[in-house]
């Protein structure tokens, strides 16, 4: 049997990977593809070691849907923030840094 620790280790770190690896959305087909094979690989009586990779993989999987999904390449808060005019400005620190902070 497999302790709760590593199985939710298990399930954290895939998420993690999936969302590296989801940054790209040419893997959503593969993403996928690798839920359902994770999801029925879990429902399968199984090792545990092999049920600890299937929950890797499907939470990999989930994690790189969920970064696919939100982060699309040409989204429109990309083309808005390149047209947003920016500004700089310059400043003289009044007095030192006491208990009341700056002017």
């Amino acid at each position: 049997m497999i302790p709760q620790s590593a199985r939710a280790w298990a399930a954290a770190t895939g998420a993690f990977v999936g969302s590296i690896l989801g940054w790209h959305a040419a893997n959503r087909i593969v993403a996928v593809v690798t839920l359902v094979i994770g999801v029925a690989c879990l429902m399968m009586r199984r090792r545990p070691a092999v049920r600890l990779a299937a929950l890797f993989v499907a939470s990999a999987s989930v994690g790189a849907l969920g970064v696919g999904v939100r982060l699309t390449p040409d989204s429109a808060l990309d083309t808005l923030a390149a047209n947003v005019s920016r500004c700089v400005g310059k400043g003289q620190v009044a007095e030192s840094l006491g208990s009341f902070g700056t002017l």
